[in-house]
């Protein structure tokens, strides 16, 4: 695993070093018409309000993806007591559906746009995803174990999906690099909080499956929050 990470991040150095940058953001800098203080512009009108709504779009997004893929093996392990060697088949099978899941979340926000698909993510996880671990919880089959924990990660990650460029098409180019991270990271921060929560709240093993359902469907209701207050903005990059 170690190594593996240590390639990717050698593989990523090689792309970094041939990017270019951005035509634009050259002739900004060259003019000086650079913002001087990209944070304090972000937090001042009107992009504080921008800044806002991202934030509730990432952290219901943090949510999701904190208490499906990340809380996904200790409850294949506490609840269900999956042997090791099948739960370790059912997480591969499970990161490969959010590699496609996060391409399908992209590909449908550029067929419908970007507010529309995440209405519909939305809309479809606050019902879908809280009862997906009260289901999983009441099965011993193997096979619905990894059904409902395969559409749990597909749902979760198609929300993800168009996050990256929506987060890029909100801002203008003089504080997009800092719009876009702070956006992300504050949102993912606060989503990064709720497993410790719900170990806290659940009081047993046993009452992990309810408690993860209560806290995806807030995190499902943060994001069509979030998704029901942003404008359209694909085609609309600024």
């Amino acid at each position: 695993m170690f190594l593996s990470g240590i390639l990717s991040s050698g593989f990523g150095l090689y792309i970094f070093s041939r990017l270019e940058e951005s035509p634009i953001w050259q002739q900004m800098d060259r003019a000086k018409t650079m913002a001087g203080t990209p944070l304090k512009t972000l937090f001042s009108r009107p992009y504080a309000a921008v800044l806002a709504a991202n934030v509730l779009i990432v952290t219901g997004s943090g949510f999701a993806y904190y208490l499906t893929s990340g809380y996904l093996p200790t409850f294949l392990k506490l609840v269900k007591e999956v042997p090791n060697s099948t739960a370790s088949l059912m997480l591969i099978a499970a990161s490969i559906v959010a590699m496609i899941g996060q391409i399908s979340g992209g590909q449908f926000s550029e067929i419908f746009g970007r507010r529309r698909t995440f209405i519909m993510v939305g809309a479809t996880n606050i019902f879908v995803l809280p009862v997906c671990y009260p289901l999983l919880a009441q099965t011993n089959d193997l096979s619905a174990i990894a059904f409902y924990s395969l559409v749990i990660i597909f749902l979760t990650n198609t929300g993800i999906g168009p996050i990256m460029v929506f987060l890029n098409e909100r801002f203008p180019t003089a504080v997009r690099a800092s719009g876009t991270s702070l956006s992300w990271n504050i949102g993912f921060a606060l989503g990064g909080t709720t497993p410790s929560f719900v170990s806290l709240a659940s009081g047993s093993v046993q009452g992990i499956p309810m408690t993860l359902a209560i806290f995806l469907a807030a995190g499902s209701l943060i994001y069509l929050l979030g998704a029901l207050v942003v404008p359209e903005t694909k085609g609309k990059f600024i």
